[in-house]
């Protein structure tokens, strides 16, 4: 695998890490000091969705088809989380402690705008997922396709090389069959083959009747 991408994959984790630990201790917060710690942790999240994409970029850089298929779920897994801590930060937004002080009040009618970017955002995060999710998927069944191929191709050059083997047998049976026939026109157009092959014939069934009678007289 890259040792790019697992320079940007550590370095995103331990963002991550820092980030939840942070969003953690939120509820330990009051008042402005809330406030300012939720806004500390938002500023966190751009850098890392900065690191992320620099992180995509080197999948490519990945010649393994299988490394790079691990590292692109490692990916799809670091967006999983920055959605999780941004829907973390949104709950914690909506579970301020309520005030009637008119300056916490503004502050809510903010957070509520805030509330609705954020919500839009994680919808976004959440298709983007979704949409990596099935282009993983159309990648896998390219791969199986492939392969698919490879085979098929492998099996046909077999099936024509028999196919040629066939064909040579044939070939072979055909010249084989003229040369018995001219053999044969030979031995019949001719007295001498004629003869000789007449001698022959006669030899093999005198030798059959001698050893048949050979048999009897035995017996």
């Amino acid at each position: 695998m890259s040792s790019d991408f697992d320079i940007y994959y550590n370095t995103i984790d331990k963002m991550l890490i820092d980030a939840d630990k942070a969003a953690d201790k939120v509820n330990s917060q009051v008042g402005e000091n809330r406030m300012k710690y939720i806004d500390q942790i938002l500023d966190r999240i751009q850098p890392i969705e900065e690191e992320i994409a620099l992180a995509e970029n080197e999948l490519p850089m990945i010649s393994n088809i299988k490394e790079r298929e691990q590292a692109s779920i490692k990916v799809g897994s670091l967006n999983s989380r920055v959605s999780s801590l941004k829907q973390k930060i949104n709950q914690l937004n909506q579970a301020r402690p309520s005030t009637q002080d008119e300056d916490v009040v503004q502050e809510k009618v903010v957070l509520s705008d805030m509330n609705k970017v954020q919500v839009a955002s994680v919808l976004l995060d959440a298709a983007k997922v979704q949409l990596h999710d099935a282009d993983q998927a159309l990648t896998e069944v390219v791969v199986l396709n492939n392969e698919i191929t490879t085979v098929l191709a492998a099996d046909l050059i077999k099936l024509n090389k028999v196919n040629d083997d066939l064909t040579g047998i044939q070939a072979e049976n055909a010249i084989a069959k003229k040369q018995l026939k001219q053999l044969a026109q030979r031995v019949t157009s001719n007295k001498c083959y004629m003869a000789v092959f007449f001698l022959v014939v006669l030899g093999v069934l005198g030798l059959t009747v001698w050893d048949i009678v050979n048999t009897y007289t035995k017996k």
